[in-house]
């Protein structure tokens, strides 16, 4: 998968609702993931000020692969995504959410269909484990 580059963007919108464990989760899912998340070009998390100062910088320094973009308040799910998508300098962009973990094969299933020149955008699948809910 080296003949393209990709990015990744978070959000941090979502953490309001499923709360800062989450973002921790999310980050290990993507660093454990079959192909490596250093393969990115640029990993950023648009952050909306729903990670507080002293978790941002823990965060930032288990997770030395992420650069923060400090967003307005109000910054919504959808403009986060889209002002992320315009800073990456990649040729592909890949979104991920703060509220969910991710399969060890995520990335790689989502980048190998592009070794295809005729394909340019993939969807992913996501699922609920109900054995969390409760």
């Amino acid at each position: 998968m080296s003949s393209f580059s990709f990015s990744l963007v978070l959000e941090s919108a979502n953490l309001g609702v499923t709360g800062l464990a989450c973002l921790e989760e999310m980050l290990s899912s993507i660093e454990n993931q079959s192909y490596s998340i250093l393969n990115a070009k640029e990993v950023l998390l648009m952050n909306s000020g729903k990670v507080p100062e002293d978790i941002l910088k823990k965060t930032l320094k288990k997770f030395p692969w992420i650069q923060n973009i400090s967003m307005p308040m109000e910054t919504g799910y959808e403009e986060l995504k889209m002002a992320g998508a315009r800073l990456c300098t990649s040729e592909i962009v890949v979104f991920a959410d703060a509220d969910c973990r991710y399969n060890p094969f995520w990335l790689k299933n989502l980048l190998l269909p592009f070794e295809n020149p005729n394909v340019h955008v993939v969807g992913g699948y996501t699922a609920i484990d109900r054995r969390t809910l409760w």
